[in-house]
């Protein structure tokens, strides 16, 4: 009896959370903002009413700079996407300045930028939303290139800059997993993404709070063959290579919201290249 009183009253109060999402939607959002971090744990933990609880979801659209709809997300989806992209962050602040986002703002194409610590379990948990998958781009693979006709900024020279990545992989050495160039970096020169099998960064960084002793994967740095810095490294010393692709390296991490892996070090190659430069 317990049980049939419990689905009657979720069954109504999700009903009437969707009514009220439909009629005010602002009055909806002040309420979300109260409660929206408990209603995602259900994304989480209850198998049985994640649909209802997705369909009155909310989370904060790159392209609108506002609180919207899952539905409302994949209403406006390119053409030729299938996925439903979302960066995790600890601030908004945070996520909309991510090197991350770069590649989608020159596409226009939206991405969801989500801040509560719950966000990557559940995400991660449900997998995907209408038959659409969720996508970190933090951490999953993906080519823009595939959602438009236009053809990818391509670096002149491609043995080029496979010896530029091999260069910067030298000089980092166990610090990443790997060094790739990428095109999906348009005004920054490096970013960092998850390694093969690697976890979201957010669920990396909750994961180390709970247990000091977790250690996370390697990330990945992909370069901007065509920025102005990165070119320059090849034409340096060597010591002045090493201290600059660790000086990268340390700045992808910062935007990460990490903090350098070695400050000393970060400090005294900032001054060296200064002094060089």
């Amino acid at each position: 009896m317990i049980k049939k009183i419990s689905k009657s009253v979720t069954k109504r109060i999700l009903s009437e959370l969707k009514k009220k999402l439909k009629k005010d939607e602002a009055g909806y959002d002040t309420f979300w903002e109260q409660f929206g971090k408990v209603l995602k744990e259900g994304l989480y933990e209850d198998y049985e009413y994640r649909d209802k609880i997705a369909e009155i979801t909310r989370a904060y659209s790159l392209k609108h700079q506002k609180l919207i709809s899952l539905d409302a997300y994949l209403e406006e989806m390119a053409d030729k996407q299938d996925k439903i992209y979302y960066l995790t962050a600890d601030t908004l602040k945070q996520a909309k300045t991510s090197p991350h986002l770069e590649g989608f703002k020159a596409k226009d194409i939206d991405v969801l930028l989500m801040t509560d610590p719950i966000d990557a379990f559940w995400m991660s948990q449900m997998g995907a939303y209408k038959e659409k998958s969720f996508l970190s781009i933090s951490r999953d693979k993906y080519d823009l290139s595939e959602l438009s006709e236009e053809t990818p900024n391509e670096a002149a020279n491609e043995a080029e800059t496979n010896s530029l990545a091999l260069l910067i992989k030298d000089c980092l050495g166990d610090a990443v997993e790997d060094v790739k160039v990428t095109t999906s970096l348009v005004e920054s020169p490096v970013r960092l993404v998850a390694g093969e099998g690697g976890l979201d960064f957010n669920l990396e960084r909750i994961l180390k709070a709970q247990n000091p002793e977790f250690e996370g994967s390697k990330k990945t740095l992909e370069v901007n063959a065509e920025h102005s810095l990165v070119r320059k490294i090849p034409d340096l010393s060597p010591e002045l290579q090493k201290a600059l692709s660790r000086v990268l390296f340390e700045q992808a991490r910062v935007l990460d919201g990490e903090m350098p892996s070695d400050p000393q070090q970060f400090s005294k190659d900032l001054i060296a290249i200064g002094t060089a430069l």
